[in-house]
């Protein structure tokens, strides 16, 4: 398989896979098309979170605002209308930063993939697509030692 991806890729055999050259060339286009999936994902995400945090906050509103005009069941539509308002700003906490950190990676801002990273960090804990998101994030932009990793302005 080595052998075949050399010939492939033109590199010579002298104690590596690729010739140093084609190596770091094909890291590079390869992390390009990997930064740019994480924004768009990212986004994605973000948006897709965001609609669901209004559809929750209205259904909630639909049966909340109805009881407390009712008079009869004002404290328990209080109560549900506050965990509803709680909630919301729960899920825009741990997903607003995706949607900013997607646009950022996208516009190739260099805050962009250290907000990613945080925000993976939270989206750990988002079972099961904020882990798999968070995963992918982070084995794409967590500093590797072994090779140079592109920054976002080098796009």
């Amino acid at each position: 398989c080595v052998i075949v991806l050399e010939a492939v890729v033109g590199g010579s055999n002298r104690g590596s896979c690729f010739g140093r050259h084609q190596r770091e060339e094909y890291t590079v286009k390869d992390q390009r098309e990997h930064l740019r999936a994480v924004g768009v994902l990212h986004v994605a995400y973000g948006i897709l979170a965001l609609i669901g945090t209004m559809v929750m906050v209205l259904i909630v509103a639909g049966i909340a605002v109805p009881a407390a005009f009712a008079g009869s069941e004002l404290i328990p539509a209080a109560i549900t209308g506050g965990f509803s308002l709680l909630m919301a700003g729960f899920m825009l906490f741990f997903f607003l930063p995706c949607l900013i950190g997607g646009i950022g990676m996208l516009r190739h801002r260099p805050w962009a993939p250290t907000m990613l990273i945080v925000a993976s960090i939270l989206n750990l804990l988002t079972l099961p697509l904020g882990t798999a998101l968070a995963g992918y994030t982070l084995w794409v932009l967590w500093p590797r030692t072994t090779t140079s990793t592109p920054t976002v302005a080098q796009h």
